[in-house]
């Protein structure tokens, strides 16, 4: 039921964006590009560099965390071309089900009317994590295995069922590492809240039990985390931590009142907020959402107020605990001060399990229809209550950019930005209430519960349309312009130079090249290279965070990067008015297709080109600071183009190929210089580049020695040579690679293979031989205990 549910919600998307379920944010602009290029680069490729996802990064630990470990994109991985595109929401449809059905065995063990079962089990695979976590396709994969991890850890501990708990654990660790290490903390909460009521008996050989097979588990997943654990080791988005204050409180106060708000009412959409809108987008795509379809939090009120001890009752309480304090909430996320609330599906779980409990036993559900029906009289009120909103006379200065000094004025009734999409939800959730008093008032009758069933697969699939098509509404998401611009679009240019492209007015678009299998500058994409944070950074003077994208004020950097072809999206920015021709100079119109103007860099500097000079970051950085006011960056990108970014000690011990800059040859650098430097380069630049996923292959002919730059992440896991002989990888411009060269023909190699990669398939295959022979001897036992029985009923 669940499957076909989540068919006939995906249906009227699919139908209306000519076969694909194109839906808003994340989902267009990351899962989709994501899905078709890793099951084109797995199929074409061994695991390696990936010269696609932005500068080039590592594959396994640039998509550990979105697909490559889960077993659901392997199977989608085996169709060809937009066939995978095609399958996506099938297969979303079928990890709902897995979850359903995951929902339904665990539930089962504690619940045995099959109609509340399966109550429960819908509302795991439908709740409001489900609906909120849309836009992200990935994080399906994990709720979908999540009960049945669960469910093994329980025939563990109580009926001493030993394998089943290993194989989920090795699952769901390759799946994603990020959830799984929340999940883990969970399962430890879990054990020791049913240990301490009493729930769980503890004994050492059981405690035992747990341990080997959660180590073994892990183990099996090795050859994604160990390669994963070595890049998240130096990743700075990892390394922040909360300190002080921050640990125990948000300093966001949005966020708890929309904790609360998400146990009553539908969804909002991913991007915002209905009421609760963080203003510096601190939760506003952090997943809060405990909501459960139709039933809401009645049944779970019911069994709280009736099972006040029991172990559900206390993990619930520990969850709201932890969800309420900063620091506690940060476990999860593996302690990163960013704010997540992307364990929230594993409570929504045990929820679900008190709501079945609830049902099964008749509990009085009043309790919860009094304490829902006050919290949407409460969240009308707020919503009633008069805020600051920026006057119309200054809303489109507002959204072309201006930030200060803008006007303001009191309006009563205008605390939700989006008035349409919250009267909807609470209309949505009134009805719910509804139709739960009406339940509760025929409860007793024979066949209500069969009834309430029907009720909640009807009501929640018209639901959850709406909610698709609210959100794709309030986010002002234009599907047409995907399809025209990404999914029913492909370059034609008539080009064999090798080079990257780059887009020049959208960030959204920045991922469409992986799908075109172009070499980019720029991606969206949450793990990448470290070396390619720490260059865009220093080029742009903005920390990565998720996104990398060079706009057209960055024209040097296109140059320095390779680039010779800039995209330019022709409509559908947010004001809806038509993207005239941009200046980019250097660089001349080659063609207008689809929705794109097409420019081509007259600049372009092949891939490997030499440099005349070098300069230390902290000489480059003060002139900057004393001389230049306007146009920072863009400065430091003619410098760039100028001289080779070194370290000091390199700049020491390369002192015979390359030469320091002299301080006058940093001055009055601009469009005209930018152009003659170019030259300069691209006169130095490799004859031949050639590259595959264990590298790159290039050749040079020069009549001095010198440093070849390639802009190209130095990644950890990099070796050259340089006409057969090993050479140092140098660290140039902040994190990209250069290598020496003699005068003459030079034929210079790269090798790749990654960090961690081949330790990792060492210990997988150790663990997997190790669970084979724990299984086999799992078996054995059972039979021979099979046989003794046997043998005594005789």
């Amino acid at each position: 039921m669940s499957f076909i549910s989540m068919l006939i919600i995906l249906i009227p998307n699919t139908i209306t964006n000519h076969g694909f379920f194109l839906y808003a944010g994340d989902y267009a602009f990351q899962e989709i590009p994501f899905y078709y290029h890793a099951s084109d680069y797995v199929k074409n490729n061994t695991i390696g560099w990936d010269w696609q996802t932005d500068l080039g990064s590592d594959f396994l630990t640039s998509y550990g965390f979105y697909l490559i470990g889960s077993v659901f994109f392997w199977i989608v991985s085996r169709l060809s071309g937009m066939t995978v595109v095609y399958a996506m929401p099938v297969m979303l449809a079928f990890k709902t089900a897995v979850g359903a059905l995951g929902a339904y065995l665990y539930i089962s063990r504690y619940v045995k009317k099959e109609e509340a079962v399966f109550i429960g089990a819908y509302m795991y695979a439908f709740s409001g994590f489900q609906m909120t976590s849309l836009v992200f396709n990935h994080f399906h994969d994990v709720t979908a295995l999540f009960p049945f991890l669960l469910l093994s850890f329980d025939l563990l501990v109580t009926e001493n069922k030993k394998v089943f708990f290993a194989i989920m654990v090795a699952v769901t660790a390759a799946t994603n590492y990020f959830f799984f290490f929340g999940i883990a903390v969970f399962v430890i909460i879990y054990y020791v809240v049913r240990c301490t009521v009493k729930d769980f008996i503890f004994s050492i050989k059981n405690f035992f039990n747990i341990v080997l097979e959660a180590i073994i588990g892990v183990s099996c997943a090795a050859i994604i985390l160990v390669p994963t654990v070595l890049l998240l080791h130096s990743s700075e988005r990892v390394g922040e931590t909360l300190y002080g204050v921050d640990l125990v409180s948000y300093n966001d106060n949005t966020i708890i009142p929309k904790i609360l708000q998400s146990l009553f009412l539908i969804p909002d959409p991913s991007s915002g907020g209905m009421l609760f809108k963080s203003q510096d987008n601190t939760h506003n795509w952090a997943s809060i959402s405990l909501y459960l379809p139709l039933f809401t939090i009645t049944g779970v009120a019911a069994f709280l107020k009736t099972n006040k001890k029991s172990w559900v009752s206390c993990i619930l309480k520990v969850c709201i605990i932890i969800a309420l304090v900063p620091g506690l909430n940060s476990i999860f996320s593996m302690f990163n001060s960013s704010y997540y609330a992307r364990w929230y599906y594993m409570p929504v779980l045990i929820m679900c399990l008190a709501t079945a409990k609830s049902l099964e036993s008749g509990y009085d559900l009043s309790i919860g229809i009094k304490t829902e029906a006050a919290a949407l009289v409460i969240l009308a009120v707020i919503f009633c209550l008069p805020n600051k909103v920026i006057k119309q006379s200054e809303r489109l200065s507002v959204a072309l950019g201006k930030k200060e000094n803008i006007e303001t004025e009191i309006k009563w009734f205008k605390f939700s930005d989006t008035p349409v999409l919250f009267w909807q939800c609470m209309a949505f959730s009134v009805i719910f209430l509804l139709v739960i008093f009406v339940y509760e008032h025929e409860r007793k009758k024979p066949g209500t519960l069969k009834k309430i069933s029907a009720v909640l697969v009807a009501l929640n699939i018209i639901n959850f349309i709406i909610f698709i098509n609210s959100t794709i509404s309030e986010t002002r998401f234009d599907s047409e312009e995907v399809h025209d611009s990404f999914i029913a679009y492909e370059p034609q240019i008539n080009d064999d130079d090798i080079y990257r492209i780059a887009h020049a007015s959208s960030n959204s678009n920045v991922n469409y090249g992986m799908v075109w299998d172009y070499m980019n500058a720029g991606c969206f994409n949450s793990v990448e290279a470290n070396e390619i944070n720490d260059f865009y950074y220093n080029v742009k003077g903005i920390k990565r965070n998720m996104m990398s994208s060079y706009e057209s004020e960055d024209y040097p950097a296109y140059s320095l990067l390779s680039v010779k072809y800039i995209f330019n999206l022709s409509t559908g920015d947010d004001l809806n008015v038509e993207i005239k021709p941009v200046k980019l100079p250097g660089c001349s119109l080659y063609d207008k297709q689809q929705c794109y103007y097409i420019y081509k860099n007259d600049c372009y500097i092949p891939f490997g080109f030499m440099y005349d000079y070098c300069i230390d970051d902290k000489t480059l950085e003060g002139y900057l600071d004393e001389n230049i006011t306007e146009n920072k960056y863009q400065y430091k990108q003619f410098a760039m183009l100028r001289a080779l970014v070194l370290d000091n000690e390199d700049i020491d011990e390369y002192r015979d190929y390359i030469k320091p800059l002299p301080a006058s040859m940093l001055e009055d650098l601009d469009e005209e210089t930018y152009y003659s430097d170019c030259e300069d380069r691209r006169s130095e630049s490799c004859s031949s580049f050639e590259y595959d996923s264990k590298g790159y292959h290039a050749q040079i002919n020069t009549d001095r020695k010198g440093l070849v730059f390639f802009s190209v992440p130095c990644s950890e896991g990099w070796n050259a040579k340089v006409n057969g002989a090993d050479v140092k990888v140098i660290k140039a411009h902040y994190g990209l690679t250069a290598v020496t060269v003699e005068p003459g023909e030079n034929d210079i190699e790269f090798f790749y293979e990654t960090p961690g990669l081949a330790e990792g398939k060492k210990i997988s295959f150790v663990s997997l031989s190790v669970l084979v022979i724990y299984s086999l001897a799992v078996v054995i036992q059972y039979r021979r205990r099979e046989t003794v029985r046997k043998a005594a009923e005789v």
